[in-house]
């Protein structure tokens, strides 16, 4: 079924994208708008985070496509130093935007009787029903209006622009699970088409660079392909420069071109339902299935590993997104997004880890942009986390991190060891307060299964306790700093020593008296000795000598 409202609401030129000015406040622009106010603009502000990385890869396919090389049809600046005269002249940038969206002016409206953007015309499911807007919105959980801020007026009709977010949000981010199937799309099976897979972005741990401004941010991110060895074949096109979609995905399936791709996978086939005043339902279906596998030739925004099963089922080196645990702080996998981190265990192995393209990138563009070695640039690290088989969105993952731009550009790898020996010795000191509240627990008569809890606490208490001190350190990680590894360890002894102390202190007289377990006396004394002996062992640079030891002692 047709709108019978088309054409209507040009995204190109009305306001949709919520863009927090400078000012403080935040106003929604036009796509034009957003681009032309980027620099003074700070950054887009959706519903939720996941809205805005989904945004951020729409402006970079449009700008990649709108600076391309006019000879070789190639997206986006040909080298470091095109990239560098576009960002200092942006207006250069703007102009070839909005001459690019008025070509393609007609493939940009929300609502059209042949090509409402992002959409299928006439979709329609077999079963002709229309589901709420709950289907596309993931700030409403399972689609449960108890657990939203929204009053139901809110789930019932929304404007076009809030539409528009989250249409685009969907493509990239919907839930797995079953769906109801399109007519014309070979893929019914009684009336139901069978999972696909989350959306594309939902299949990878979203990595994007972010800047003080949103042209900075902008421009931190539109890579050079040229400069990091990337995989862009004829045709790496945005939905809007390619014939319309139907109901059904390409006969076979299809293998994306590129970056400009695999930015707009349409991997949903959807259709708003509209009156005058705004939109009021969607006929969701599926669209076209992406596979992880190694794909790290075309998507830039995520971090890789290595999968040894996944290798020797298609007897090649095979990589999958490395995707965000949202139970660890961005921090603890740091390693994974710095391009001179990459590690083999053998060299004639494959790399365990490949950093995120864009973090490549920016080693490459170090020198051109950032002249002070000792700036910083935030890593913004986004995506949702499935449950269910990937059919529902439990949680969402929204973290930042202050990056030394000395540490993307380490190519003699000297800061990014110290980054991850930062790294492993945290890690050796919270297991050290894990085997203390470990120990504590089974000398007070607590069971091998029940301790489990209080050692889990001891570490979710420890890396708690370690966000701040860490991201503080990293910020100013310098290779001026003449021993950061001590001051890091000293930083961390003091955390897990206090930590230690508290546990002590409330581990009762049962755990003082001690009991035998496994032929081994275990007590509170003994248990802190072990403690000291394996701090010290995770801590080498770190650890005070015996007399600071008795006054911290005396001091708790």
């Amino acid at each position: 079924m047709k709108s019978n409202i088309s054409p209507q609401f040009n995204l190109v030129t009305e306001p949709w994208i919520p863009v927090l000015r400078r000012e403080g406040h935040i106003q929604e622009m036009s796509i034009l708008g957003t681009l032309q106010e980027a620099s003074s603009a700070i950054d887009i502000i959706g519903e939720v985070p996941t809205q805005n990385f989904a945004l951020l890869r729409l402006l970079l396919a449009i700008l990649h496509r709108a600076i391309r090389d006019p000879n070789t049809d190639r997206s986006g600046p040909q080298d470091i130093p095109e990239w560098r005269d576009l960002s200092n002249n942006w207006n250069v940038m703007v102009r070839a935007a909005t001459d690019y969206l008025e070509y393609f002016h007609d493939r940009f409206y929300l609502f059209h009787s042949d090509s409402p953007f992002f959409q299928v015309a006439d979709l329609q499911s077999v079963n002709n029903d229309v589901s709420g807007l709950e289907k596309i919105m993931v700030d409403v959980p399972n689609g449960d209006p108890l657990f939203t801020l929204r009053n139901r007026r809110g789930l019932e009709h929304i404007s076009y622009a809030e539409a528009a977010r989250w249409l685009i949000h969907a493509h990239a981010f919907d839930p797995s699970g079953i769906r109801t199937g399109a007519v014309g799309d070979p893929r019914v099976s009684k009336g139901k088409v069978y999972p696909i897979g989350p959306g594309w972005a939902g299949k990878i741990g979203g990595v994007h660079l972010v800047g003080p401004t949103l042209k900075e941010t902008i421009m931190l991110n539109l890579i050079a392909w040229s400069s990091v060895d990337f995989v862009c074949l004829d045709e790496d096109l945005p939905p809007w420069e390619r014939a319309q979609l139907d109901s059904s995905e390409d006969e076979g399936g299809r293998e994306p071109r590129g970056p400009i791709d695999v930015y707009t996978w349409q991997s949903r086939r959807i259709r708003l339902q509209a009156d005058t005043e705004g939109v009021t339902g969607v006929v969701l279906c599926q669209g076209d299935q992406l596979y992880p596998q190694n794909r790290h030739v075309v998507e830039p925004m995520t971090a890789w590993r290595y999968s040894e099963p996944q290798s020797k089922k298609f007897k090649m080196d095979t990589y999958l997104p490395r995707l965000h645990d949202p139970s660890r702080s961005f921090w603890r996998g740091l390693e994974g997004i710095l391009p001179f981190a990459t590690r083999s265990r053998m060299q004639s192995q494959a790399a365990q880890l490949l950093a995120p393209t864009v973090t490549r990138w920016v080693a490459q563009l170090g020198p051109y942009q950032m002249g002070n070695g000792e700036a910083t640039l935030r890593a913004h690290a986004v995506g949702i986390a499935y449950g269910t088989q990937n059919s529902v969105a439990i949680e969402m993952i929204d973290d930042q991190l202050e990056v030394p731009i000395s540490l993307l550009s380490d190519q003699d790898g000297r800061l990014t060891q110290i980054a991850i020996d930062a790294l492993a010795a945290a890690d050796n000191a919270v297991g050290s307060l894990a085997n203390l509240a470990g120990n504590l627990a089974e000398a007070a008569g607590i069971g091998r299964e029940e301790k489990d809890a209080p050692v889990a606490n001891a570490k979710a208490d420890a890396y708690a306790a370690l966000d701040l001190p860490f991201r503080t350190w990293l910020a100013g990680l310098s290779p001026k700093d003449n021993d950061p590894a001590k001051r890091w360890q000293r930083s961390v002894e003091r955390v897990i020593w206090r930590l230690s102390r508290e546990l002590l202190a409330n581990s009762g007289p049962a755990a003082w008296v001690g009991r035998t377990v496994n032929d081994r006396h275990v007590d509170a004394g003994l248990s802190d000795l072990w403690f000291r002996k394996r701090l010290r062992e995770a801590l080498p640079h770190g650890m005070p000598d015996a007399n600071e030891e008795e006054k911290m002692d005396e001091q708790v």
